[in-house]
């Protein structure tokens, strides 16, 4: 009788290992959605920004989506923020992620997004 029951034992588990993976997927999916609609936001306050202007001295500042005026040496420093959080978002970091946005959003004057109790600020 021992015989049957593992067959029946390494099938439920093999479903119960199948349903942990498909939560930890659509968790992370979750996870990369929020971060991805965080560097949306952010970007959108990059509109009226020259593209791919780099910062001299004497450049005038440029008035951007949050009515706000910046140095373009400023706004190459958001660029480059922007593109490194991105990255980390991909490579899946959330606090590292969430470390460089909240560094973008206090550039914009943002209140910064509160971290993870469990990981707490780093």
């Amino acid at each position: 009788m021992g015989k049957l029951f593992r067959p029946a034992i390494a099938v439920v588990a093999l479903f119960a290992l199948s349903a942990i993976h498909s939560e930890a997927k659509a968790e992370e999916s979750a996870e990369a959605k929020a971060c991805q609609a965080q560097l949306t936001e952010l970007y959108s306050n990059l509109q009226g920004a020259p593209a791919g202007a780099m910062g001299r001295p004497g450049q005038p500042p440029v008035k951007l989506n949050d009515g706000n005026w910046y140095p373009v040496s400023e706004i190459d420093s958001i660029r480059q923020e922007l593109h490194r959080a991105a990255r980390l978002c991909r490579e899946r970091k959330a606090n590292e992620t969430l470390n460089e946005i909240n560094l973008i959003r206090h550039h914009f004057e943002l209140t910064a997004l509160p971290h993870p109790e469990s990981q707490g600020p780093q």
